[in-house]
């Protein structure tokens, strides 16, 4: 029977073969890659596949646009690849190559031979090299070392979303990082390590709560906002262990330490900051270190609340949804403006009617979640792509205001972020809509535009009316529990 490898290298490896998603899965998350990797557990339980198959989708969509433009050869043999080692070719290749000298395996997106050098080729649809994409490299660099018959910088390249191919030389730090997590791995097995909170769990892990209760009654510190694991490394090495630690340590002294011993450090602003959500969690209620007249200001101040949903990918932008929350005196006003065609003449109605409603209130406060970050940057390239006029813009530039950017600069609170799901989740503050988010909504708008059945689009858009009126009336109830976080909170200053 045909072997489905190409086996590489010099005798003939008998352990756990490694492949490079399981250095990426295990860079991620050590707990949960050793859940997966030694205990079995598929990955499809422990992730939200849903959530990341978009990133798959669009990873899959540029690495097909590069084929198409590239035109490698495809080989699926190991002859065949040998025959082609004097040539300039760019290849690609089928089946899965197993290095038995180092005990890795994999399938690299291309390869340029470049007369018997053998450069690693790989597609990813972000703009820039990350630290990731150095690793991924140079796990294929060391794939590839049996086939390679001439010396060479160790390099690679990265086809960008861009469609710039960026050079990259593989230091020689990179090259010992992975070989130190090839070991890592291998090792594990003996030494479960115990669960962390990274940037990525709320999105997609599905083992969120669990970890997150693990890690708050452990009081690891990757717990507290802004601390990640490189930044918990930092901590422990100067005797910051967990978040008791930090609550009785000095800032000052915390920010001495870091500064003498590496040159990436938080400030005494971030570290005290650090500390009142250590305090927070340990107290198991909001930290304030505000200005508590200031929030009553803005609750005092006649305001409204809006939310966009839209479409920011490069070939369809489209703002197709604007929701509105008016607050005044008397009564709550609550308008939508729904975009019937993902068009641009359909979305310069939609944000015209949306300006015209919004002046109806001058002297309001226009309140976002986040939309410093969101939303804003969505209208300035609506009006730079609609050729709008900017002095509109402008008036709501000016009397913005992001909500979550002022609690961020006066509470902590006993969660990790600040994400408006976490808020949802940890206030109780219950949703309607059945849509799990964002890029959910857009695929279900991208339906609406698409489907002739009337009674579909009826549905549809009232579905996607329901889940902005969510963020929008999530928002407001944050609002107004500020007197009661002020109320219910630790009192702390720097």
């Amino acid at each position: 029977m045909k072997s489905n490898f190409i086996n590489l290298g010099k005798g003939h490896w008998k352990r756990q073969w490694i492949r490079k998603q399981d250095v990426i899965n295990y860079l991620r998350c050590k707990y949960r890659f050793y859940l997966s990797f030694y205990e079995g557990i598929p990955m499809s339980e422990l992730i939200d596949i849903i959530r990341l198959d978009p990133l798959f989708e669009k990873g899959i969509s540029h690495e097909s646009d590069v084929m198409t433009v590239s035109k490698p050869i495809i080989l699926h043999e190991k002859e065949s690849i040998e025959s082609l080692s004097s040539s300039n070719k760019l290849i690609k290749i089928t089946e899965i190559m197993r290095n038995h000298e180092l005990g890795i395996m994999g399938i690299t997106d291309f390869i340029e031979i470049e007369k018997g050098k053998f450069i690693p080729v790989e597609a990813k649809s972000h703009k820039t090299v990350t630290y990731f994409d150095n690793i991924e490299l140079a796990f294929y660099w060391y794939l590839l070392e049996p086939l390679r018959i001439k010396h060479v910088k160790p390099k690679g390249y990265i086809e960008l979303s861009t469609g710039r191919r960026e050079e990259v030389f593989l230091t020689e730090n990179i090259l010992l990082d992975l070989k130190i997590y090839l070991d890592e791995i291998r090792y594990l097995k003996n030494d479960k390590p115990e669960p962390r909170l990274i940037g990525e769990c709320n999105n997609s892990c599905l083992l969120y709560e669990k970890c997150r209760e693990i890690v708050a009654k452990s009081g690891n510190l990757t717990i507290i906002n802004q601390i990640s694991i490189a930044r918990e490394n930092q901590f422990h090495k100067i005797g910051i262990n967990n978040i008791l630690d930090l609550i009785r340590a000095d800032e000052t002294d915390i920010n001495n330490k870091l500064i003498s011993k590496f040159s990436s450090t938080p400030g005494k602003k971030e570290i005290f900051r650090m500390k009142c959500h250590a305090s927070s969690i340990r107290a198991g209620k909001p930290s304030f270190f505000g200005d508590e007249k200031y929030l009553t200001s803005i609750l005092k101040s006649p305001y409204l609340i809006f939310d966009l949903e839209y479409d920011s990918d490069n070939s369809s932008k489209i703002i197709w949804l604007a929701g509105v929350l008016v607050v005044t005196k008397t009564k709550i006003i609550k308008k939508q403006f729904f975009s019937e065609k993902a068009n641009k003449a359909e979305e310069k109605k939609v944000l015209a009617s949306f300006i015209n409603f919004l002046n109806k209130f001058p002297s309001h406060i226009l309140i976002t979640w986040s939309g410093k970050t969101a939303d804003f940057p969505q209208l300035r390239s609506a009006w730079k792509r609609l050729r709008l006029d900017w002095s509109d813009l402008e008036k709501i530039t000016a009397n913005h205001l992001d909500l979550c950017e002022v609690l961020q600069n006066q509470f902590r609170f006993p969660f990790k972020s600040f994400t408006l799901d976490e808020m949802e989740n940890n206030l109780n503050i219950k949703r309607k809509s059945n849509i799990s988010g964002g890029r959910e909504a857009l695929e279900l708008y991208r339906y609406y535009c698409r489907t002739k059945d009337d009674i579909t689009k009826i549905q549809l858009k009232h579905d996607l009316k329901i889940y902005n009126l969510d963020d929008v009336n999530s928002t407001y109830s944050i609002l107004q529990k500020i007197p009661e976080f002020i109320k219910d909170s630790v009192r702390l200053r720097a």
